[in-house]
């Protein structure tokens, strides 16, 4: 399951899912979402295992600071609120920006 780390406007953290083109999870610390991901039993067979994983992990908050996005293919922030927007509805939207601020 692609899924990404998105930087919030709160400088917290998501995690972006492009199977349900939503966060799966809001307002994190960084190790929050390294523990969350690292916990993923979808990622139980990683390429590489576990150190690949954290490696990866580590690479997408590197990227987020000099880009502003995890990978190339990646939704800022911004972007993923207005693909929730198109596809989930505007309540939805809304929702998940004030979860962000919980």
């Amino acid at each position: 399951m692609p899924r990404c780390i998105v930087k919030q406007k709160n400088d917290r953290y998501a995690i972006w899912s492009t199977v349900v083109d939503d966060f799966v999870l809001l307002d994190a610390m960084a190790e929050e979402v390294i523990v969350e991901e690292l916990n993923d039993p979808l990622k139980a067979n990683y390429p590489g295992g576990k150190d690949a994983l954290r490696y990866d992990l580590c690479r997408e908050f590197e990227n987020i600071s000099e880009t502003g996005r995890a990978w190339r293919w990646a939704p800022t922030w911004d972007e993923a609120i207005a693909i929730i927007r198109e596809l989930h509805g505007e309540d939805v939207a809304v929702q998940r920006e004030l979860d962000a601020l919980s």
